[in-house]
C-alpha cells in the first residue's frame, strides 16, 4: 500500500513539492508527493523556485498549468476543495476497495498497487485489478521491478 506522509498545506506557503532523487517537481495536492519517503520530501514556496531547481513539472499534476489556476483534476469537486482529502484519495486509491494492482491503459505492463511506476501513471490511464489473475487475464504482464509473486 501507498503511504501518506504529512505533507505541509498550502498555509504554510508551500505549494510544490519533488523528491530529492528525482527531476521532477508536483503540486502538493499531487497523488505522487504521497508516495515520496518522508526523508526525500523537498519543499517549494513558487514555481519558479520549483523550475530553478533544474526540475521538470509532473506530467499528471501539470504544476505549470495549475499555476493558472485551471483544475486538471477529474476528481468531484468537494474532494477539489479539500486538498488533505484530494492526496488521500488520489494516493490510495487501493484503500476502499482493496484492488491489488494497477496498470495504464496505454501499456501491457501491470504493477502491485505500491509499485514506484504506479505513480507515474495519468489518473485518467489508471486501471485496476483485485487479483494477479485478473491482472493476467488482461493480456498484460507483470511488472519485473515489483517481483510478483
Amino acid at each position: 500500500m501507498l503511504g501518506l506522509v504529512s505533507v505541509p498545506t498550502s498555509d504554510d506557503g508551500y505549494q510544490y513539492a519533488a523528491s530529492k532523487k528525482y527531476k521532477v517537481f508536483h503540486k502538493i495536492t499531487c497523488p505522487h508527493v504521497g508516495t515520496i519517503k518522508e526523508d526525500n520530501l523537498i519543499f517549494f514556496k513558487t514555481l519558479e523556485e520549483a523550475k530553478a531547481s533544474k526540475r521538470r513539472g509532473c506530467k499528471t499534476c501539470d504544476p505549470e498549468k495549475g499555476a493558472t489556476g485551471e483544475e486538471t483534476s477529474s476528481l468531484p469537486e468537494e474532494v477539489k476543495q479539500n486538498p488533505v482529502l484530494k492526496l488521500e484519495i488520489m494516493s490510495n486509491p487501493a484503500m476502499e476497495d482493496s484492488y491489488l494492482y494497477a496498470a495504464s491503459k496505454k501499456s501491457k505492463v501491470f504493477h502491485k498497487i505500491s509499485c514506484e511506476h504506479v505513480a507515474t501513471i495519468k489518473e485518467e490511464n489508471l486501471i485496476y485489478f483485485q487479483s494477479l489473475e485478473e491482472a493476467l487475464a488482461s493480456g498484460r504482464r507483470g511488472c519485473k521491478n515489483c517481483k510478483l509473486e
